[in-house]
């Protein structure tokens, strides 16, 4: 569509901040192109030429209403355009201007549900269980599949912690109410 859209009549503005990010068959294309201030990348290669007519040093501080126009011919010109009354200005606040008022929709996150589901897991099973029990009457009773580790993880926020305590002559990490 960019290619071929002059042959239907329309005109296509672009704005980017690399020049060469533009498509080649793109750039080829281009009646006007605009450049404002460089910074310190300055301009690509194939329009390094500029630079025989402009100083680098002054594209680098062009003013933010200064631009250079280069037409399809090659010719240059140094312009200047005030921005229009209803563009945003810097720190305007357009929520404000327009009168919208935003609310917010954040739906309930994976791990408020995980919470609930090991604070009910924890009030059924006996005393100090094991994340993997907890898991496993997660995944009996709510058809709900939760690691281990998801489980030692939402512990605290809810109140709880793991310990680690030999059982059986085995190393076990053990659920404990936070004191």
């Amino acid at each position: 569509m960019l290619r071929e859209s002059r042959h239907c009549g329309l005109a296509l503005g672009l704005d980017s901040i690399k020049h060469t990010s533009i498509d080649i068959d793109v750039r080829t294309l281009t009646d006007y192109l605009l450049i404002k201030n460089t910074g310190m990348h300055g301009l690509p290669q194939d329009l390094w030429w500029v630079y025989k007519v402009f100083d680098p040093h002054a594209l680098r501080k062009l003013h933010p209403k200064e631009f250079i126009i280069v037409d399809r011919q090659g010719r240059l010109g140094l312009r200047t355009f005030a921005l229009p009354p209803w563009h945003k200005r810097e720190k305007e606040n357009i929520l404000v201007e327009t009168g919208l008022e935003l609310q917010y929709y954040q739906p309930a996150a994976k791990e408020d549900n995980l919470r609930t589901l090991i604070s009910e897991a924890l009030s059924s099973l006996p005393t100090e269980p094991e994340p993997s029990e907890v898991a496993a009457w997660i995944r009996a009773n709510k058809s709900v599949e939760a690691s281990p580790v998801a489980i030692g993880q939402q512990l605290r926020s809810i109140g709880y912690r793991t310990d680690f305590v030999f059982r059986d002559g085995k190393g076990r990490r053990v659920i404990r109410k936070n004191p």
